[in-house]
């Protein structure tokens, strides 16, 4: 379906079949089923080139959806000028994640920031902007956290009314660890014992 390292402008939709993502020496690495798409960050023009080898395991039909589509739909007189500027917003916080590698390169592990995999995970990852007081409500979701930039605190709630309340809400709730630039959050443990970041 794609060759590694061959030019490409084009996100992928595997519409019908099954195929296989290839390691360089042609192993399995990864399948691609039903509704699944790759080639992502060619279409935002993130990357000029394919990451890697997918080939059809079962007949398969596919989709190409090139970045000049992709403009053109953003262009119909139908789209809002919100529309395009949150698009535009999107993409240009992606563009910089993906440049730096972030959030993997703030860990402590020396990720490069030309890694492929960094790469991956800094188009997927979102930006949350918290600032000073405002907390967040971790969710489970299979995610992490990493904090990219200044200092936050991660807070157990907690219906002891002793304790101090913190950030000027109504909710009780007790430091738990702080977190600076680089730190890692797993959502899911998080989540379940009823944490929040401030």
């Amino acid at each position: 379906i794609v060759q590694k390292a061959a030019d490409t402008d084009a996100m992928i939709v595997l519409l019908e079949g099954e195929a296989r993502v290839e390691a360089q020496n042609g192993s399995c690495i990864d399948y691609y089923n039903d509704g699944s798409s790759f080639g992502e960050m060619a279409m935002l023009g993130l990357m000029r080139s394919n990451p890697a080898t997918v080939r059809a395991a079962t007949a398969c039909r596919t989709l190409a959806v090139r970045q000049s589509a992709l403009r053109r739909s953003l262009d119909l007189p139908t789209r809002t000028l919100q529309e395009r500027q949150e698009f535009q917003r999107i993409l240009a916080e992606r563009k910089f994640q993906v440049e730096t590698g972030i959030p993997m390169t703030l860990l402590p592990i020396a990720v490069s920031k030309d890694d492929l995999c960094a790469k991956a995970i800094a188009l997927q990852a979102e930006l949350k902007p918290l600032k000073p007081g405002e907390s967040w409500t971790l969710e489970q979701g299979g995610c992490f956290c990493v904090v990219t930039e200044g200092r936050a605190i991660l807070e157990l709630a907690s219906e002891n009314e002793r304790l101090r309340r913190l950030g000027g809400d109504e909710t009780p709730a007790v430091p738990v660890m702080p977190l600076a630039q680089g730190s890692l959050v797993l959502e899911d443990l998080a989540a379940e014992l009823g944490c929040r970041v401030r």
